[in-house]
C-alpha cells in the first residue's frame, strides 16, 4: 500500500467515524438532560441550575458534544466533495453555513455548558451570588445573542442534503434524512430561542 493509499484509507475512516460518533454522541447528550420529555423550556436561572448543578454527566456530556464540532466540520467538507458539477454550488453554500454554524455551537457549549462547569467550583454562597449573571448568560444577553448563528448548521446540512438529493450522487431515500432531520432540528432551535 502506498503512502497516498494510506492517507485515503485513513481519510475514509476519519470520515465514517464521523458520521457514526456525532449523532451517536449528541444522541447521548439530549437522553441525559434532565426533564427531556418534559415540554416547558427553561428561561429562568433557578430552573437552570437545577438541570445542571452537580450533575457531573451533564458537563461532560456537553464537553463530547464541543468535541463534535470538528466531526460535523469533516462531514460537511465530504458531502461538499461529493457534490460536484451540477451540484457544486449546493455543497459550497451548505458546507459554508454548516462550518459557520458549528463554530458557534463550539462558541455556545464553551459560553453555556464550560462556563458554568467553573462555577460550580464554587463554595454554595458564592455561587448563588452568580444567578444574575446566569440569567444574562440564559437570555443571551452580549454577544452571546451570536448564538442564533447557531441556526446555520442545520440550515447549510439540509442545503447540502438537498444537493444530493437533486443530484443523485447517493441514493434519494438516504439524502431525504439529511434534509428532514436538519430543518427538525432548525424549527426545535427556533422555538428554544424565541422563547427567551
Amino acid at each position: 500500500m502506498t503512502k497516498n493509499q494510506r492517507i485515503e484509507s485513513i481519510k475514509r475512516i476519519g470520515t465514517g467515524l464521523s458520521f457514526i460518533l456525532f449523532p451517536v454522541i449528541f444522541a447521548i447528550g439530549f437522553a441525559v438532560h434532565p426533564n427531556l420529555l418534559s415540554f416547558n423550556i427553561v428561561t429562568d436561572a433557578s430552573d437552570w441550575v437545577q438541570e445542571f448543578h452537580g450533575n457531573n454527566l451533564l458537563h461532560f456530556i456537553h464537553v463530547t458534544e464541543l468535541f463534535c464540532v470538528p466531526l460535523i466540520i469533516v462531514i460537511a467538507l465530504k458531502i461538499k466533495d461529493l457534490l460536484q458539477d451540477r451540484g457544486e454550488w449546493y455543497g459550497l453554500i451548505g458546507c459554508s453555513l454548516a462550518v459557520f454554524g458549528a463554530t458557534i455551537l463550539a462558541a455556545d457549549k464553551g459560553a453555556l455548558c464550560m462556563v458554568p462547569s467553573a462555577f460550580e467550583t464554587l463554595p454554595d454562597e458564592q455561587f448563588t451570588q452568580m444567578l444574575p449573571g446566569l440569567q444574562a448568560m440564559l437570555d443571551g444577553k452580549g454577544m452571546l445573542s451570536l448564538r442564533w448563528g447557531l441556526l446555520l448548521l442545520p440550515i447549510g446540512m439540509a442545503i447540502q442534503g438537498v444537493g444530493l438529493f437533486l443530484t443523485r450522487v447517493i441514493p434519494r431515500w438516504q439524502s431525504i434524512p439529511i434534509i428532514i432531520g436538519p430543518l427538525m432540528l432548525v424549527l426545535l432551535l427556533i422555538m428554544i430561542f424565541s422563547s427567551f
